[in-house]
């Protein structure tokens, strides 16, 4: 019982700071500077967030996904934990194509009964999916925190690694993984998929 309330009070936190914080980047917000120099380089790129809308308490989750070259890199932090072994149980998992990686998304094991059900993309004329890939495995390694450096916050950082075309991207902390993804914080991406 305890453990439901706190993360009742955590999720009413987070939502008592959306209702004043906007959903637009502001400079500490923004993507650092990067420019593309890795062998995964492309200047035909695709970025998609993955949505699992019942995660954390239907406060919803979020996992990322950026094409390489010929190649699509998806992962995700999958919950709290700053395990050394288990890298916060983040996990990054190759793709030949698009229906296998919304398969690897939709049948993630460590999802249960709360799947990714969603996802949006955008086109991007730089990548580097290497970069993306160096980015996410370097912020698996540091400490979680639900408010800002959680699934939501990880995925962002890889996109702002992957291009500076997403650069612009708000980082989404102290924001609902839902909510960034149905309201303003995927500016510019498709409309939602179902998988």
């Amino acid at each position: 019982m305890s453990k439901y309330r706190a993360l009742t009070r955590k999720m009413c936190a987070a939502v008592l700071v959306l209702i004043a914080t906007p959903l637009i980047a502001t400079p500490a917000d923004a993507a650092p500077s990067t420019t593309a120099s890795s062998a995964d380089t492309t200047s035909n790129g695709r970025a998609c967030l993955f949505l699992a809308p019942a995660g954390a308490g239907y406060a919803g989750h979020t996992g990322w996904a950026v094409l390489g070259t010929g190649t699509w890199y998806g992962g995700a932090t999958e919950q709290e934990s700053n395990s050394p072994t288990t890298g916060n149980a983040s996990w990054i998992k190759g793709a030949r194509n698009m229906a296998e990686l919304i398969n690897l998304f939709k049948h993630q094991p460590q999802r249960g009964d709360r799947p990714y059900t969603k996802y949006r993309c955008k086109n991007v004329a730089h990548a580097d999916a290497a970069a993306a890939t160096v980015k996410f495995k370097q912020l698996a390694r540091t400490k979680y925190n639900f408010y800002n450096n959680n699934c939501l916050t990880r995925s962002i950082e890889t996109f702002w690694a992957y291009s500076p075309d997403l650069n612009g991207l708000y980082r989404g902390a102290n924001t609902p993984p839902t909510l960034y993804y149905t309201g303003t914080g995927l500016a510019g991406f498709e409309e939602s998929h179902d998988i």
